[in-house]
């Protein structure tokens, strides 16, 4: 089980992170006006910018925000399938 205190620490490590090495694309928080330190929309339009390029990547990260706008809400919609 992960406690608060693990949760936290691990949110201030990768924002720390993101502030040093995060890409600088517009779409990530134009497209669903998001803030940037928010480390699940960080999350995933890295991990998608892994795969692909990022004019790919803009349309798929601003419907998987849609659908999946919290970690929660993947994991809800996850465990129905």
């Amino acid at each position: 089980m992960t406690t608060e205190e693990e949760i936290e620490w691990f949110r201030n490590h990768f924002l720390s992170w993101a502030e040093c090495n995060l890409r600088d694309y517009p779409w990530p928080t134009k497209a669903l006006a998001i803030s940037t330190l928010d480390p699940y929309s960080i999350l995933i339009a890295e991990f998608l910018l892994q795969r692909t390029d990022a004019d790919t990547v803009a349309p798929i990260y601003k419907n998987f925000l849609i659908n999946y706008p919290t970690l929660e809400a993947k994991r809800d919609r996850s465990l129905l399938k």
